[in-house]
């Protein structure tokens, strides 16, 4: 556990001069997107998505979502990447008749390219729920997430 916190603050050491604003670094790479992370001191967990962190703003939407609370990292280093719109209370797993996964937060789906992405992003394959594809194709579509 210990060799995996010290790559992870090397990583985002690294990571961290690639764009900055203000006291924050948004990080170009994606290397770090999926991962949870939360700081030792504070109970607040983010999820990296584009680069930044988003605030997962309650248990319930954590467990909508992910496979286990095993899945978050924690890092001093996750108060420097830019803080960006929180996923929504509730925010679902969802998809339609189809093959294809989306993230539904805040009024937006955005489809999960793959697997592997799907997977690397912790989310849980027994959470998605299916909605008719008259709701899934009404919903307001996102860039595609993937890692």
């Amino acid at each position: 556990m210990r060799t995996v916190n010290i790559w992870l603050t090397l990583s985002l050491f690294y990571l961290m001069h690639i764009t900055r604003e203000g006291d924050c670094t948004c990080v170009t790479d994606n290397t770090l997107d999926g991962t949870l992370m939360k700081h030792p001191s504070k109970p607040a967990v983010y999820q990296i998505i584009d680069g930044c962190r988003h605030w997962v703003p309650n248990p319930p939407t954590y467990n909508n979502l992910y496979k286990t609370w095993n899945c978050i990292k924690t890092n001093v280093l996750v108060e420097h990447i830019c803080n960006c719109d929180s996923l929504s209370n509730g925010a679902e797993l969802i998809k339609g008749s189809g093959p294809a996964v989306y993230l539904l937060s805040n009024g937006v789906k955005r489809h999960i390219a793959n697997p592997d992405t799907f997977n690397a992003f912790c989310f849980d394959w027994n959470k998605i729920k299916t909605y008719s594809d008259i709701v899934i194709n009404n919903i307001s579509t996102g860039s595609v997430i993937e890692r």
